[in-house]
């Protein structure tokens, strides 16, 4: 039983983390999104973004020339893997 207790509070815990993380992403892509059309252009992510904006091409994978929130939030999900993995 504690070890059910603890993988479904492990779980939750989880959960609720990676939805504190997506909520934070969004609002980063939001204050960037300077016009207010809901994608981000290269001008908009350099020097906000420099990760991102050396990789705009690799980014924006439906290739129109800017970031939509779903790019955005698969590259920071991505980054952010990347930062926790061990070493």
């Amino acid at each position: 039983m504690l070890i059910v207790a603890i993988a479904i509070l492990g779980a939750v815990n989880k959960r609720r983390s990676e939805s504190s993380f997506e909520e934070t992403f969004k609002q980063q892509f939001q204050s960037a999104d300077a016009n207010g059309d809901g994608y981000l252009a290269p001008p908009e992510v350099r020097g906000r973004f420099p990760m991102i904006a050396k990789e705009f091409a690799r980014v924006d994978t439906d290739n129109d020339g800017r970031i939509s929130l779903r790019e955005f939030l698969q590259v920071r999900r991505q980054q952010l893997e990347r930062k926790f993995q061990p070493k």
